[in-house]
């Protein structure tokens, strides 16, 4: 079979999986917040416990059958120059898009297709909506060469853009770049994911609820007859407890393990890639070219284990893709080798913000806290968030060069994002009438990315930076910034 498709195909049988595992997906993402008007029915309408097996069994019909028909409903095109791809059950949609406009190209090997030997290939452009075209079921082989044929589209694309004008420094070089996580660093990814907060949540929504908080005051009093002690009752109680929390500390070390597992990211001449996971394996890859920014950040826990986790991200927002380039742990040495690749100057100053950041917001919570409580906790709440603001405007702060724009952010972590100064879409100044009488304001600078908000900068700066980004985001010529 050769790239280009004479005739609309046909995914294999055995894409019926993923149709019914995407379902089942979308099910338990929407389906969420039923869950309260599903509790409330089992704890009081108690005819409706015994349609429960039938409707359950009802369900898990429609949803084989939905998975079927979207299998059939499926059919999907390949050229050199695009992949058209016709979907929907009672909409029917067509896509086409344009190879050079692939952003990021993935090779899966899910758990599910490992007894086939078989692939998904997800091709995802770039834009608001982030079109994304997934073909299921396909050969290493036919994977290999949609992969190809993208790489091929975007290198003629680059190729035209260097002959247009020289690529800016965070895309020279065609030096060879590695990265590999051993399995110790990637057990470390599970212990930076905070899983402690999801125990919080959860437990913040059972004794949330009324209902719940009694039946739990009922289940602790039989609790505590079994017991001919209190203590004992108390230490047994605990040791249950602080078992469920290890529990779910192990289960996120093990899920993050088995998602990361051999870890490997690369770089041949434009273009980075990772591969990783045990049970699924994923090949995720993208031009630097269409990098659009990139993220460190560092959280408390992570910060305790001297680690960082980065993102390089592309058009359709920082985190806010399905389908995101990350490097989920590093040491500093690490960090430093891969901002150097990027071509990431190290940074010597950073520019700090006008010190009214500081009082901002100071002054109103305390009145309202006073006026809720007692006068005297609004009063001791001023200093209490002088401080904590003088701290948290210690660690803002932004910098710039002619090739990047950086903002810092954080408390007891922070976060740094960096911006190609080329890739400016949209800047916006605001000043409010304390600001203006001091000389500062807001500047908001947009990318395909995220948005980079220096609150409280002074105005000479931001006329100077703004004028900066907007020569050089003029003066740049390369194609599809």
């Amino acid at each position: 079979m050769t790239m280009h498709e004479a005739d609309w195909a046909r995914l294999p049988p055995v894409a019926v999986i993923f149709f019914f595992l995407k379902g089942l997906k979308q099910l338990v993402k929407q389906g969420y917040q039923m869950i309260p008007a599903l509790v409330s029915i089992w704890v009081f309408a108690e005819p409706v416990r015994a349609w429960i097996p039938g409707m359950l069994s009802a369900a898990g019909t429609l949803f084989v059958v939905v998975a079927v028909v979207r299998y059939l409903r499926f059919r999907y095109q390949v050229s050199p120059e695009r992949i058209r791809m016709k979907q929907g059950v009672l909409k029917r949609t067509e896509l086409n898009l344009e190879m050079a406009r692939i952003q990021q190209a993935d090779i899966q090997l899910p758990w599910y297709l490992r007894p086939f030997n078989l692939r998904v290939v997800r091709l995802e452009s770039a834009g608001s909506k982030s079109q994304e075209v997934v073909l299921v079921g396909l050969t290493q082989e036919r994977a290999e060469r949609i992969k190809e044929a993208v790489d091929a589209a975007s290198g003629l694309s680059e190729a035209t853009s260097a002959s247009t004008q020289q690529a800016p420094r965070s895309t020279q070089g065609s030096e060879a770049f590695q990265l590999k996580l051993g399995l110790a660093e990637v057990l470390k990814i599970g212990l930076m994911s905070n899983p402690l907060l999801v125990v919080g949540v959860m437990a913040g929504f059972l004794f949330s609820n009324s209902v719940t908080r009694d039946i739990l005051d009922g289940w602790l009093e039989t609790y505590g007859s079994l017991f001919s002690g209190t203590t004992f009752a108390v230490v047994f109680l605990l040791s249950i407890v602080v078992g469920i929390l290890v529990l779910v500390v192990l289960g996120t070390v093990l899920l993050m393990a088995n998602t990361y597992f051999q870890y490997t990211l690369t770089r041949v001449e434009q273009r980075y890639s990772y591969s990783a996971g045990f049970l699924s394996r994923l090949n995720r890859s993208f031009s630097v070219r269409k990098l659009q920014g990139v993220v460190v950040r560092q959280s408390f826990l992570a910060r305790g284990l001297k680690r960082f986790s980065m993102e390089l991200a592309q058009a359709g927002g920082i985190g806010g893709r399905k389908e995101r380039f990350v490097v989920p742990i590093a040491n500093q040495e690490q960090k430093q080798q891969l901002l150097h690749d990027l071509k990431i100057p190290p940074v010597r100053h950073w520019s700090r913000l006008h010190p009214w950041a500081i009082a901002r917001w100071v002054v109103l919570p305390s009145i309202l806290l006073g006026l809720i409580t007692e006068p005297w906790l609004g009063v001791v709440c001023v200093p209490v968030l002088l401080s904590l603001k003088a701290v948290m405007w210690r660690q803002r702060a932004w910098y710039y060069s002619d090739d990047w724009l950086a903002t810092r952010k954080g408390f007891i972590g922070h976060v740094e994002r960096w911006m190609p100064s080329a890739k400016l879409q949209c800047v916006r100044w605001q000043q409010g009438p304390v600001q203006k009488r001091l000389g500062i304001g807001h500047l908001t600078i947009y990318s395909a990315s995220v948005t980079y908000k220096l609150r409280d900068i002074r105005q000479a700066d931001a006329e100077q930076l703004q004028a900066a980004l907007v020569d050089q985001t003029r003066r740049c010529q390369l194609s599809w910034m």
